[in-house]
């Protein structure tokens, strides 16, 4: 398949994310660290100049599911919003090969999940670098 071919069932996969996370919510407690990854490794690092529609709106998909992410998080367990936390966007945020935009969602990914969690997270001085 070429890159064209792929549009389409790169939107669809996103989309059906996006389904999983408005229907089945907080019982996907295990599977919100693999939806997270999934969703940073697929977000587009910069708009291609042969494909700039798609990749504008296909980043554009994304957010809005980082979005509804972002609502489901309050129901998650705590030892699932560490994980998320300490193993994912400690380290992502610290990379800086991602998108500016991309970075932006992980940020208010973590000051939700700081603010769920009420001090149950511990912040070093490197965590705290990270975020700033």
């Amino acid at each position: 398949m070429t890159t064209n071919e792929n549009q389409p069932v790169k939107i669809a996969a996103v989309k059906g994310l996006e389904f999983l996370l408005e229907v089945l919510g907080c019982t996907l407690d295990n599977y919100m660290i693999d939806i997270l990854k999934t969703l940073f490794s697929i977000y587009p690092v910069e708009i291609q100049t042969t494909q700039p529609c798609f990749e504008s709106a296909f980043g554009s998909l994304i957010q809005s599911v980082l979005e509804r992410y972002v609502s489901v998080l309050s129901s998650i367990s705590s030892h699932i919003l560490h994980q998320i936390f300490y193993c994912l966007l400690v380290k992502s945020i610290q990379d800086t090969s991602q998108a500016i935009d991309l970075r932006h969602q992980m940020i208010k990914i973590a000051e939700k999940i700081i603010a769920i969690c009420q001090g149950d997270i511990s912040l070093n001085r490197q965590n705290l670098d990270s975020l700033i």
